[in-house]
């Protein structure tokens, strides 16, 4: 079950430091946890707005946010090319550090999906201080090992595709598609990068298709939306992620060893294999992973668990009693776990399973459960559920940058209440 469609209470563009203009959205209640979601990418958007229906609009205070470059965020790359080197992941992570400034909060949770949890797992180790726990969907670290599979490996399994994909990058001796593509979308030439747009659309509508062949048809709406995805997503891809070596994720995971963590994926996530997220399980105590059989990158099911996890998240925000897995303990609790007494990795972990858990086992149901794989910490802390469907997203149109009015959308609630004016 979806939560009911909800309007943003405020909407409007903050300026950065360095002169971009970043779209914001907030819904929910102005006193509700602070939450941020991050979209996917990177070049996507917030779209019509469908993520807030994961979000129960009676307990968060959520933040939406056009990355830097994309959807209603301004400039948008395709316009400033020559800016494209400001263009980095560390930039990213200061841009979401000045909106929680700028907005006033102190901790929040962070969400997101594909992208979005590569930027989510940026952000936390940058500043672990400021996130009080993770709720991670089609789970992505963007390292060189996933780039090169999804541009290249994932081609044996679509290999008449994968052909004219690779021939129409007109790579280099020297270069991966990736390189070629992103080397002809920051180019000069108007015609070569819409055609290695469209080239590119194709590719990504196809490896995202095994769960929906006719989808490969269909891609990024519009020739505009297309060439700013691409650019984007080949710009990132072609470096890493900017998040090589010491700066890799895997490399600064001890940061947020104590962020509680729920990892979602599907297991017939062909664009990016369920073995990312678990090596993040695997050296991460403080984690959860559900992964949900019959399911690719996304889905209803998977949606129903981060639903689950971020219900059993507003939970862990609120003052409640000691959990069972802390009991008779008397020292001070884990970062992001409110009323958890303690501070071992172990009980840490087993307090964010026994809580989060719990609401991801209650929303799957009575699906058919697989073999759990065993976590360093010495707990099951792996889900394998069958998937099943969902309801469908509503399409809800955005104001601007002008102060809106919200629906107050929980139950037994019909009500109508405005939200102040943007602190931006």
């Amino acid at each position: 079950m979806t939560y009911p469609p909800h309007d943003p209470y405020r909407t409007g563009f903050l300026e950065t430091t360095d002169g971009a203009s970043l779209y914001v959205e907030e819904s929910g209640r102005a006193d509700g946890v602070p939450a941020l979601w991050l979209h996917g990418g990177p070049g996507g958007s917030l779209g019509l707005g469908g993520y807030r229906r994961s979000f129960d609009p009676r307990a968060f205070r959520l933040v939406g946010i056009d990355q830097r470059g994309s959807g209603r965020s301004t400039p948008n790359v395709v316009d400033d090319l020559a800016g494209l080197g400001r263009h980095t992941t560390p930039r990213l992570v200061a841009d979401l550090e000045e909106v929680r400034e700028r907005l006033g909060i102190e901790r929040w949770v962070v969400g997101g999906v594909s992208w979005g949890t590569t930027l989510a797992l940026a952000y936390a180790e940058e500043h672990p201080d400021r996130v009080r726990a993770l709720a991670l969907m089609a789970v992505t670290t963007t390292s060189r090992e996933e780039v090169d599979w999804i541009t290249e490996g994932v081609g044996r399994l679509f290999p008449e595709e994968w052909a004219v994909f690779d021939r129409e990058s007109r790579r280099r001796d020297d270069e991966r598609p990736a390189d070629a593509y992103a080397r002809r979308l920051a180019s000069d030439d108007e015609a070569d990068r819409a055609a290695a747009a469209a080239s590119w659309d194709r590719w990504e509508s196809v490896h995202v298709s095994l769960d929906d062949p006719d989808s490969r048809a269909q891609g990024h709406l519009g020739p505009g939306r297309r060439e700013a995805f691409a650019t984007l997503v080949t710009h990132y891809w072609s470096n890493d992620g900017f998040l090589s070596g010491e700066r890799s994720v895997m490399a600064r995971l001890p940061r947020v060893d104590r962020v509680p963590a729920a990892l979602v994926h599907g297991r017939r996530d062909v664009s990016g294999p369920a073995a990312t997220p678990w090596r993040l399980h695997r050296a991460w105590p403080a984690s959860t992973l559900t992964v949900v059989a019959g399911e690719g990158h996304g889905g209803p099911r998977q949606g129903g668990a981060l639903r689950a996890a971020l219900g059993g998240v507003a939970g862990l925000c609120r003052p409640r009693p000691p959990c069972p897995a802390s009991v008779g303990s008397t020292s001070s609790g884990p970062t992001g776990c409110a009323g958890c007494p303690s501070t071992t990795r172990a009980t840490a972990s087993s307090c964010w399973r026994a809580r989060v858990g719990g609401w991801a086992s209650s929303v799957l149901g009575s699906a058919r459960r697989g073999a759990a794989w065993p976590s360093r910490s010495g707990g099951s802390g792996v889900r394998d559920r069958v998937s099943g469907r969902g309801p469908s997203r509503s399409r809800r149109s955005w104001t601007g940058g002008t102060p809106s009015r919200a629906r107050a959308t929980g139950s037994g609630s019909s009500g109508r209440r405005s939200g102040p004016k943007p602190p931006w």
